[in-house]
């Protein structure tokens, strides 16, 4: 048998998804069958199992898959039919692992009220299994007609082989209570925390009580609101390897009474510590029911209220767990049944023989599918997508997420909105002709951040042309809350009005809280943000598409990275009368991506880096290292290339390995503040980073606007950037670029960004980015040098350093 596991995430797998990979390494290990793991191919999830063959899901074509098994999540059918059509005779087997998981599908095929369709499909042909009983829904059908069959219960398993048997020794310590949370460190886990500490207070026990959290940190400490109040000690491990050698030990060594919920309490049964399954909510919530592991029914490990109350599993207070353990030493035995339990109920073994029959039970098709209206209409949907996007399923419902329908690029029918583009264009040469009969023509910059005007050099050249009246218009960013909005206006406001004088205006009133309206005061407008959500519409370019003024773009950044597409995909890039392209390659990803195909763009070269000529290289005798981790740490699908929680003790490592040499690290802008957003990192330890860099004689941070004098002046970079992979090759100095894995990084640049990337040094490791030190910068051993500059002169440096000269000169002539 051919049986692919099939997954279409937008991430590395987690938690119970884990379910089909370890399976899929199992029975490949265990069985003659033929197995593919097949996802998105995730370098982290191909490193878990080593004889698995792993495929993208864009794989599937190549394949002959027609006497196939496709085994995958409900709430994923929508995915597997989209790169599984072309096989109507293969079987479908699917397992629900989340009581939504119709809702979700039914979602994902746009229309909701298709649930107990597809609830009907999926039961009467036998094809979906569950991971416990009261995941099964309520049979929907009318009255009087027959009850589905029972379904094939497949629970969480264990991630590897159950270890041996090892009782744990005698309590812990006899004078002090030691016990464990285990689970992923969230919002969840915090108000679990919370109950079980606010119960221990209440018991007023004569012994010191030890907490142990264990767990992958995905919050901040400071949510552990009970932390410092009835618990003489808390113990934080981290997350532990849910091995023998790892969790296994250090349980044995340290723990009496483990509190864990779903796979991690089905994990920690095999131990030899007694396990107990607390309630899981995801708000504040007070509760003493607690129950062993061995006494849940119906294979569910993880409860709320309403679900707790659907079973009848033996509970007990927390006051009758201490007793069993302290009191009456019962830990041994107890920690025994959970083990047989798990061994009986959790094991690979059980899960494959479930699994198997659930294959041998279940009749679904492809083709049944497709009889259904709700998944025919849907799949003939994405391939209209498909063929001009070429995206993934997930990209396909994102996309109708944002457009409510298809909004297809270049000459596809897709109606209103592309005749809008095309009146947009039609619309600009009587507008140019009026202009031409103006002697002076007002310009408008309009800058949001002091650090992202790439314009300036065009601004300046302006200031001295009498054909120009340019003004800097600053804009507010209104996306982050009142308080962001007015201190980044008021810093970017005062550093350009500094330089600018009267030429600088405030597109912001603070004191009456308004915005200015440039109405049809401006002929021509610089934009150097494409992000409608940043600005007030007064400020955004399609306010002005019905006045007689012409907007241009220039790129922040250098494109280099796919998340380019996205911007090139918002509507913004249609509206401009003309948008600045860098050189002929990135011309041609434009028309391939752009709804009007290029139409209003221009070859101009990087009009940003013009400046960087007038930057004078000044003697020095240290080495000096540039180190700029980029923002994307968590959450990113299209932009995940940040490394900074991967390498940031290694960046504080570096100056004392190599005194000789002076660091500046320099993150994107909005590292800190996303580390802070999504709970990785509180501020309290961003300020402790900060102020070891400032106690670290060779390393300073940079968080200045302007950069090129320091470029101009620096011998080699470290960084995750996207713009950077291209801005730091024009001083020829040789870069180091910090991936993820070399397929993803590659996989994420566009044309243009894999030519820059060849130039590269490329570090997957802390030991690359110090050989990198060590042997390119100080010994001075640069294979690539030659290449590199060749690179730069010949191809990179389009029109420099007199980019900016060229469009000025482009948009007179247009305007003669």
């Amino acid at each position: 048998m051919k049986l692919v596991f099939f997954l279409q995430t937008v991430a590395p797998i987690t938690s119970d998804q884990y379910v089909f990979l370890d399976l899929a390494a199992h029975l490949a290990e265990k069985t003659d069958h033929e197995i593919y793991y097949v996802n998105n191919y995730w370098e982290e999830d191909a490193t878990v199992h080593e004889n698995l063959n792993y495929l993208g899901a864009e794989d599937l074509a190549t394949m002959d898959l027609s006497d196939a098994v496709f085994f995958a999540p409900t709430n994923y059918l929508g995915n597997l039919l989209s790169v599984a059509k072309d096989y109507p005779n293969a079987k479908i087997c699917l397992l629900t692992y989340n009581a939504q998981a119709f809702q979700w599908l039914a979602n994902a095929l746009g229309d909701i009220k298709s649930e107990k369709a597809i609830f009907d499909l999926l039961r009467m042909n036998n094809a979906c299994a569950f991971t416990n009983s009261l995941m099964v829904p309520a049979n929907p059908r009318a009255k009087g007609e027959d009850e589905y069959d029972e379904p094939v219960i497949m629970p969480l398993a264990l991630r590897d082989e159950l270890v041996p048997y090892r009782p744990a020794p005698d309590l812990v310590d006899k004078d002090r209570i030691n016990v464990a949370l285990v689970g992923p460190i969230d919002k969840n886990l915090s108000f679990t925390f919370n109950n079980i500490v606010a119960h221990f207070k209440k018991l007023n026990l004569d012994k010191d009580i030890t907490f142990h959290l264990i767990g992958e940190p995905k919050m901040w400490f400071s949510d552990f609101r009970e932390a410092t109040n009835g618990i003489s000690r808390i113990v934080y491990t981290g997350e532990l390897p849910m091995t023998e050698e790892g969790i296994g030990d250090y349980l044995r060594r340290n723990v009496d009474l483990i509190f864990a919920t779903g796979i991690d309490a089905v994990e920690c049964g095999q131990f030899g510590v007694p396990v107990v399954i607390p309630f899981s909510e995801s708000k504040p919530y007070v509760s003493n029911d607690f129950v062993f592991l061995f006494d849940v029914e119906q294979e569910t490990y993880k409860w709320d209220y309403n679900l707790l109350s659907s079973l009848e599993c033996a509970r007990y207070t927390l006051k009758r767990l201490i007793t069993e353990i302290y009191q009456e030493n019962h830990k041994k035995e107890l920690a025994k049944k959970c083990y047989d339990f798990i061994k009986k109920n959790a094991s690979l073994d059980f899960l494959s023989e479930r699994l198997l029959e659930c294959i041998s039970r279940s009749s679904l098709t492809v083709k049944d599918c497709f009889e259904l209206d709700v998944i025919s209409a849907r799949i003939r949907a994405f391939e209209y997508y498909f063929d001009y996007y070429h995206g993934t399923y997930n990209d396909f419902i994102k996309h109708i997420a944002e457009h409510r329908k298809v909004v297809l690029p270049g000459n596809a029918p897709n109606g209103e909105l592309l005749a809008k583009f095309k009146k947009c264009q039609d619309d600009y040469p009587a507008k140019v002709e009026m202009i031409k009969k103006m002697s002076v023509i007002k310009v408008a910059f309009l800058v949001v951040f002091k650090t992202t005007f790439p314009m300036q050099s065009v601004f300046e050249i302006m200031l001295k042309d009498p054909k120009f009246d340019p003004y800097i218009i600053v804009c507010p960013n209104i996306s982050r809350g009142k308080d962001y909005e007015r201190e980044l206006y008021a810093d970017t406001f005062e550093s350009l009005k500094v330089r600018y004088g009267d030429k600088v205006i405030g597109g912001y009133d603070m004191a009456g809280d308004s915005y200015l309206e440039l109405g049809a005061e401006y002929q021509i407008l610089f934009f150097a943000n494409p992000y409608k959500i940043l600005v007030h519409p007064f400020h955004d370019v399609e306010y002005f598409l019905d006045k007689p003024c012409l907007p241009i773009y220039v790129n922040y950044g250098f494109p280099a990275i796919t998340y380019w597409d996205e911007c090139i995909k918002l509507d913004f890039y249609n509206y401009l009368w003309k948008v600045c392209i860098e050189n002929e390659s990135n011309l041609q990803h434009l028309r391939n991506v752009q709804a009007i195909s290029g139409r209003n763009a221009i070859v101009t070269g990087y009009i940003k880096m013009d400046d960087f000529a007038k930057e004078k290289v000044l003697p020095r005798e240290r080495k000096k290292i540039f180190i700029c981790p980029h923002h994307t740490v968590t959450g990113w699908e299209k932009l995940d290339i940040s490394n900074f929680l991967k390498y940031s003790d290694l960046f504080l490592e570096l100056p004392k390995m190599f005194p000789e040499v002076d660091f500046i690290f320099r993150p994107h802008p909005l590292l800190f503040t996303n580390l802070v957003q999504h709970g990785l990192w509180s501020q309290k330890k961003i300020d402790r980073y900060l102020d070891a860099i400032a106690e670290t004689k060779n390393m300073r941070y940079d968080d200045s606007g302007y950069y090129f004098e320091e470029f101009a002046n620096s011998d080699a970079m470290i960084h995750d950037c996207g713009s950077f992979i291209a801005e730091y090759l024009f001083t020829k100095k040789p870069c180091c670029y910090m991936m993820k894995t070399e397929a993803k990084t590659m996989q994420g640049l566009i044309p243009f960004g894999k030519e820059c990337m060849k130039q590269y040094y490329h570090a997957l490791s802390r030991e690359d980015i110090i050989n990198f030190v060590r042997e390119v910068v100080l010994a001075g051993k640069d294979p690539l040098k030659e290449s590199r500059e060749r690179f730069v002169e010949e191809i990179l440096k389009v029109n420099y350093p007199h980019s900016a000269e060229y469009l000025v000169n482009y948009i007179k002539e247009e305007l003669e």
